[in-house]
């Protein structure tokens, strides 16, 4: 009993002792400086997309899929050698449409034409200088059209993580020649927002079935920016 009553007392003499202690510090809030700066580099790809449709019509939704599956099959087999498949390259279906094909006449009134069948595939290859012969090869086998083209770097983070730090380095240098002229020095990071953009292109014009000559397709240089806003706290 009695030393229930010694712990009882130390507890009530304790609870005055944290009550005085129990003391909020509040850290006084800095003004900051807020600074954008990028960092670029122009890098060569080593990929390289190609789009390619295939579109038939005719009476019927069924006859234009036929043919289309046809003419498809087609493109798909003369392409494929052309490929490292068995490596980094690919060759997949991206859409596949079917709808019916109206004209109107002066009077406004709808006449149905056809049923249109659109494919479209998209090649990836690793191999830039193949892009030309590609392109050509599909256009042999089917391919009524040449929709898009880009050349990019498949790892960005090669070429990302030094331009990061080139341009977070840039960043706090602006701050600090920013703060000292205002008397102020940096005190810590408040927020860093950074971004990677890369310019895949620029993607040449579409082009369809009429082509009489190997097409040229030349492959340019791939812009790298990054983007780092960047707040520093001053005091």
């Amino acid at each position: 009993m009695k030393k229930f009553i010694l712990v009882l007392m130390l507890a009530v003499f304790a609870m005055p002792a944290l009550k005085s202690d129990a003391l909020t510090f509040t850290e006084k809030e800095h003004g900051f400086i807020s600074v954008t700066v990028s960092s670029t580099n122009e890098v060569e790809p080593d990929t390289a997309e190609v789009a390619f449709s295939v579109e038939t019509s005719a009476p019927t939704a069924q006859a234009a899929m036929k043919t289309n599956n046809e003419k498809t099959d087609k493109l798909l087999s003369a392409l494929k050698p052309l490929l490292a498949l068995d490596k980094q390259d690919t060759v997949s279906t991206t859409s596949i449409s079917v709808k019916p094909v109206y004209s109107y006449d002066k009077k406004g009134k709808k006449h149905f034409q056809n049923y249109t069948m659109q494919n479209t595939i998209n090649v990836k290859t690793k191999d830039i200088k193949n892009v030309s012969k590609i392109i050509d090869t599909a256009v042999a086998n089917n391919a009524t059209n040449v929709s898009d083209i880009r050349f990019y770097v498949e790892n960005e983070n090669l070429y990302s993580a030094a331009l990061i730090k080139e341009a977070t380095q840039k960043a706090e240098s602006n701050a600090e020649m920013t703060a000292k002229s205002i008397d102020k020095k940096l005190c810590g990071v408040k927020r860093i927002f950074v971004n990677c953009v890369q310019n895949r292109g620029p993607a040449p014009a579409a082009y369809g079935a009429a082509f009489a000559k190997s097409t040229p397709v030349e492959a340019q240089k791939v812009k790298m920016e990054v983007y780092v806003n960047a707040d520093f706290y001053v005091k």
